[in-house]
């Protein structure tokens, strides 16, 4: 199984675009499959504005317009991973002694630990069931 760089729930500063030097945290990621075979990814992240959407109403079926927001994803290339100093790092991908694949950031060789974005009381009635 491969390992992407940028994941969910990591925290990133967006180097390129209308909203570069805002720092936040990866909210998804997508993988788009383009006509000619490539596949681009993109990365929703948490301190950029949202886009309004706009449904258009259908009189046939009596169903009226409607008005929401739904996430703007930024190309991952865009967006660069930032270690616990605030300092912009690049991230190698490493095989342990089992075979399973790490992600480290480079300039400090430390491992990079994914945070989980469930709230505590999930996690806590989830904990409670088993």
């Amino acid at each position: 199984m491969s390992v992407a760089k940028i994941q969910k729930g990591d925290n990133v500063v967006i180097t390129t675009g209308m909203f570069k030097g805002h720092q936040g945290v990866v909210t998804k990621v997508v993988k788009i499959l383009r006509r000619n075979g490539l596949i681009q990814t993109k990365v929703s992240v948490s301190e950029v504005k949202q886009l309004v959407d706009y449904k258009k109403s259908n009189r046939q079926y009596d169903v009226p317009g409607q008005k929401g927001l739904k996430d703007r994803l930024i190309d991952a290339s865009n967006v660069s991973m930032v270690d616990e100093k605030g300092k912009i790092t690049k991230v190698k991908i490493e095989l342990d002694d089992n075979g399973k694949k790490s992600r480290i950031f480079k300039s400090t060789s430390k491992k990079i630990v994914r945070q989980d974005f469930r709230k505590k009381d999930e996690l806590k009635s989830k904990q409670d069931k088993k």
